[in-house]
């Protein structure tokens, strides 16, 4: 469940501390389920006006399904689509 006014995710009764931007990245998925989201996309939604790279996406990407409970071996929640984007 995300709480709007913590800004913040409850998973199994326990509030996880997202920070900011990874906030904001898992409202975008959210509102665009099942949607091939580009990292270009994403970058400039979630980021608005600053420029980021690619490499800081990746990361937030990667605390999101840690904290979503998606692993290595079994992505369930965010997909990666090669060379485009994600998927959630």
């Amino acid at each position: 469940m995300i709480d709007t006014r913590q800004h913040a995710l409850i998973k199994d009764g326990e509030k996880l501390d997202l920070g900011s931007t990874a906030y904001k990245l898992l409202l975008y998925f959210v509102k665009n389920p099942q949607a091939t989201l580009t990292k270009d996309e994403l970058i400039n939604n979630v980021w608005q006006e600053k420029t980021v790279s690619e490499s800081t996406l990746y990361k937030q990407v990667q605390r999101l399904r840690t904290l979503l409970g998606d692993t290595a071996k079994r992505k369930e929640i965010i997909f990666t689509v090669h060379g485009i984007g994600f998927v959630f």
